[in-house]
């Protein structure tokens, strides 16, 4: 049975949290000097030359297989005691008390106040398994925080039916869009992964932000796994997101 309870949409905004803190040439030869005129005489015959001899086969070339790119080449893996995740090498992971957080939702209450409004009365800011940021660009950096919730005695048996019917109407009570949804991906361990695009709201005149929650359900957990960036940033940023996301393991 699905729990409709599970992950409320307030999940797609505690990403928002994060939102302050991305040939030399040959030398020339010598000329040869100029030679004396040589007496007349009888030359003998040249002596017959031998034939040259037979070139030597050439050898066979060995193909060495080709060497398959490690696509995770300049990353590094996050690993705790409940699972592990690779993100670029640069990005750090931080840890945030309640007062830290609740600073930074009065920074961010000066430039969006409907976010800082929304994070103040979302319960259990600091209950994260993993906050990472890279380094910030132009005063932003992109950002990851994960979140875990037991099933306990209700599971989810169908990914699809709880991202339709349990997480997407709370999305709609927030009035967020999201788009972009999926159920049927899967992570590089074969998890069901479930996705959700978001742009969460700004205030006039500040920077559009866009987000990417994705959901990786096990027998006893569901794993919330929240990326943000900034509209402008392209689709470097949301590739790198969901090759993060694939490589999620819990332990």
């Amino acid at each position: 049975m699905t729990n409709p309870r599970l992950f409320p949409g307030r999940l797609a905004l505690l990403l928002a949290v994060l939102l302050l803190a991305a040939c030399a040439p040959l030398p020339a030869g010598t000329p040869a000097p100029t030679a004396s005129p040589a007496p007349t005489m009888t030359m003998p015959p040249p002596p017959t030359a031998a034939p040259p001899p037979s070139p030597a086969p050439a050898p066979t070339a060995t193909l060495e297989p080709t060497a398959t790119a490690d696509p995770f080449e300049g990353w590094k893996t996050i690993t705790t005691d409940t699972f592990s995740i690779s993100v670029p090498a640069d990005w750090e992971v931080i840890d945030l008390t309640e007062e830290e957080i609740g600073a930074l939702i009065e920074q961010l209450e000066l430039k969006n106040k409907v976010l800082a409004a929304v994070l103040e009365r979302t319960p259990n800011l600091t209950d994260f398994e993993l906050i990472a940021l890279a380094p910030p660009v132009d005063g932003f950096a992109d950002n990851l925080n994960i979140k875990r919730a037991p099933l306990g005695a209700e599971p989810v048996d169908d990914l699809e039916a709880w991202l339709r019917d349990a997480l997407l109407p709370q999305y709609g009570l927030m009035g967020l869009k999201p788009w972009g949804e999926r159920s049927d991906l899967v992570t590089d361990g074969g998890l069901p992964m479930a996705r959700v695009m978001i742009r969460p709201p700004t205030s006039a005149g500040g920077p559009e932000l866009r987000g990417r929650q994705y959901f990786v359900l096990t027998d006893t957990d569901m794993w919330a796994l929240s990326y943000s960036t900034l509209e402008d940033r392209g689709d470097r940023p949301p590739t790198e997101f969901e090759k993060s996301a694939r490589s999620f393991a819990p332990r």
